[in-house]
């Protein structure tokens, strides 16, 4: 579904129908099908506010319309595959790989026992 000056373009199959108002569109008479248009102010004023492609799936949406990728997952939309990071879950951060994390580990252990020596 595509949002235009508050008219909402849908695509099924081959065919394209505007829907200009909340109603039911006729698809096929001999079959009965039909399309239950969306009311196109409401459902444009709520595409404004999504992200790029929904995370696709991938992926919370923020406020400012920016997806917040899951682990795995990379780019605007979460749809590229992001293997190339680890979850290192005792961080609770990605990281590049175990080598860092077990830096990161090291460092905090030292910082933790100068400050209580």
């Amino acid at each position: 579904m595509i949002c235009i000056d508050n008219k909402v373009t849908v695509t099924v199959g081959t065919t394209e129908i505007v829907c200009t108002a909340k109603e039911r569109k006729e698809l096929d008479t001999k079959l009965g099908t039909y399309l239950m248009c969306p009311d196109p102010v409401d459902f444009c004023r709520k595409e404004e506010q999504r992200c790029p492609g929904d995370c696709s799936g991938q992926g919370r949406c923020l406020k400012n319309k920016t997806c917040w990728c899951f682990s795995g997952y990379t780019g605007l939309d979460c749809a590229k595959n992001g293997n190339f990071y680890k979850y290192n879950s005792l961080l609770h951060v990605p990281t590049l790989n175990s080598q860092i994390a077990e830096t990161f580990m090291v460092f905090k252990t030292f910082c933790i026992f100068w400050a209580f020596n």
